[in-house]
């Protein structure tokens, strides 16, 4: 079997197989892309938990999630405070009552990003649900002029 070479001495290859690179190529570029894009979400089908504390305050007073993806807050309440009894986020329509001492479990998917007061029944306690998109992270900073 003999092999051509080409000017400078190399082997060349045969005009079938270059196709197969170029494909094989585009296909790694593909996945690397569609996964560097996914990445931020760690997965599209997982519900993002956070936990808080209710007690004289919220512990974390902010707490971030990712738009678009289920969201599970788990508020734990360790007394019988009547400050406490009531939670309230504007914007996202979360308006419940809290166990004592228990925990509650808040389910949502944020649908709009953006800063959203949290806050006690009483208006004492307060807080911040941050939604951001990894995709668009200036979108929900606000504007300062």
């Amino acid at each position: 079997m003999e092999h051509k070479r080409d000017k400078l001495g190399f082997l060349e290859k045969e005009s079938g197989s270059i196709g197969w690179e170029v494909a094989i190529v585009t296909g790694c570029v593909v996945l690397v892309v569609l996964s560097a894009a996914l990445l931020p979400w760690g997965g599209m089908g997982r519900a993002q938990v956070r936990n808080i504390a209710v007690e004289g305050a919220y512990s974390p007073a902010t707490v971030e999630i990712v738009l678009g993806r289920p969201a599970e807050l788990r508020f734990w309440r360790p007394s019988d405070s009547a400050c406490t009894r009531r939670l309230v986020v504007e914007g996202l329509h979360i308006s419940t009552r809290l166990k004592p001492f228990g925990i509650t479990e808040v389910k949502f998917t944020p649908r709009r990003t953006g800063h959203f007061a949290m806050h006690c029944g009483m208006e004492h306690l307060k807080g911040q649900v941050v939604v951001k998109d990894p995709l668009n992270p200036s979108a929900f900073w606000p504007v300062y002029f």
